[in-house]
């Protein structure tokens, strides 16, 4: 899984990036902007993905963009085998799928090596595959009755191991237009043309889900779509799982902190499942897992 320490150093790039990038277009100008909603929403981010989407070329190699490679492409072949290993131990079944989960690395180009016994990989898909493992663990596996929502985009590349696994009934993704593009861009190229797309502002109320997932997601954005996430699925989620950061305030979000969090999980109702994994060195990292009671 991403420990605390690799997560921050990809987290503080990102920072350094768009400083360098706002200070590079103009954003030095004295002028009041709104609150951003999420720590990828900034122009230079936005501009990025929606060229990658609608570019044929710039998607051909989007994983190979240095600016994309900071941001998902950035493991190491050592942090791709530590990974693996933890899969080959923890995760056997997922090792019967490998064939699969390689082709998600035949789009985009991403860096890939060699691993003993699996062939080549790109370490961010053994991440994925990974965190798909821990999470059957935790949860129990997908099936074909299951409704399945996903806070956070990225380029659509843990929806697709997830797919890999098993279909759903329906499977939603949500984030901001411009990170949906790139990743619907990324999946119809599976033909996983039954995504379904939505912005914070465009989920329904009162929609029941069977799993809730959040990469980091959920914690990159800020409180008013926070709540909303909160009031519009969470509420009703049957499971859930969430690897969760708060963020410190030079990122530009306000996003809520992490007692805040736990509290209104556990105002939720009744849990027959719950299970909060924290990292011995930093607590703003943290792992919920949910099942709901009846």
């Amino acid at each position: 899984m991403l420990n605390q320490f690799q997560y921050g150093k990809i987290m503080l790039r990102i920072f350094l990036l768009g400083v360098a990038c706002c200070a590079l277009w103009g954003c030095q100008k004295k002028e009041i902007k709104p609150l951003a909603r999420s720590i990828y929403d900034r122009s230079v981010f936005a501009e990025m993905a929606l060229s990658a989407a609608q570019d044929d070329a710039q998607f051909a190699t989007f994983k190979r963009n240095p600016f994309f490679n900071l941001l998902w492409e950035n493991f190491s072949k050592e942090e791709g085998e530590i990974w693996l290993k933890t899969v080959q131990e923890k995760y056997p079944a997922m090792v019967e799928r490998m064939d699969a989960f390689a082709t998600s690395d035949k789009v985009g180009s991403p860096r890939t090596f060699s691993f003993e016994g699996v062939g080549e990989f790109s370490p961010s898909t053994l991440r994925f595959v990974a965190i798909a493992g821990q999470m059957e663990a935790s949860l129990g596996g997908l099936s074909e009755e299951m409704h399945v929502i996903q806070i956070g985009a990225g380029y659509g590349g843990l929806c697709k191991i997830l797919h890999d696994i098993s279909p759903c009934a329906s499977y939603t993704i949500v984030d901001l237009p411009e990170q949906l593009a790139l990743a619907q861009r990324y999946l119809d190229a599976f033909g996983l043309n039954e995504v379904i797309y939505k912005t914070p502002d465009e989920l329904p109320k009162n929609t029941k889900y069977d799993l809730v997932i959040s990469d980091m997601s959920f914690s990159e954005f800020n409180r008013p779509d926070q709540q909303r996430l909160f009031d519009r699925v969470f509420a009703y989620a049957k499971s859930g799982f969430m690897l969760g950061r708060v963020f410190p305030k030079h990122y530009g979000v306000a996003p809520m902190g992490w007692e805040e969090v736990k509290n209104r999980f556990e105002k939720r109702g009744k849990f027959s499942f719950w299970e909060i994994e924290e990292p011995t060195l930093e607590k703003e990292n943290y792992l919920i897992c949910f099942r709901r009671g009846l």
